[in-house]
């Protein structure tokens, strides 16, 4: 079975970096493996943001700033919801007019710490970040620049 991969607007510079990446001739892609991949922890990362903050599907959230800390971290945007909900979001999972969105999709934000070493189970890369599950079962978000594919 073969990864697919939704690329929107960009170059192909950051494609190039991950391996299950398929022809992405885009910078803003996501790739949803056919197959979840095994990774492993290569550098510690402390989350920010370790707690759950949930969109839905429909959801309306008020749209500000794009990320702009790391270059390897593209297309992220801050969206303020319901509830004082607020994250940082993948933009294609927001249908932006203005500042105004509505999710397309089911939106975790929640973010794991990780210590090198570890073992993660990898189901979605979306803007330098892979959606990842440890051995005890927690997701969340880690950057993939601080993990290693080991399946390959």
């Amino acid at each position: 079975m073969q990864d697919s991969t939704l690329c929107v607007n960009g170059t192909s510079q950051e494609s190039e970096k991950y391996d299950n990446f398929q022809d992405c001739s885009y910078s803003r892609c996501v790739s949803m493996a056919a197959e979840p991949k095994h990774y492993r922890v290569i550098k510690d990362y402390k989350s920010p943001y370790p707690y759950r903050v949930v969109f839905k599907k429909g959801e309306k959230a008020k749209v500000g700033q794009e990320f702009k800390g790391d270059p390897d971290w593209k297309n992220w945007i801050w969206c303020e919801g319901n509830s004082n909900k607020k994250a940082w979001t993948p933009k294609q999972y927001v249908n932006v007019d203005g500042t105004n969105g509505i999710f397309n999709k089911d939106y975790n934000a929640m973010e794991l710490s990780v210590q090198v070493g570890e073992k993660l189970v990898v189901f979605e890369i979306v803007n330098g970040f892979g959606m990842s599950e440890k051995t005890n079962g927690t997701r969340g978000w880690v950057p993939i620049k601080n993990m290693e594919i080991e399946d390959k």
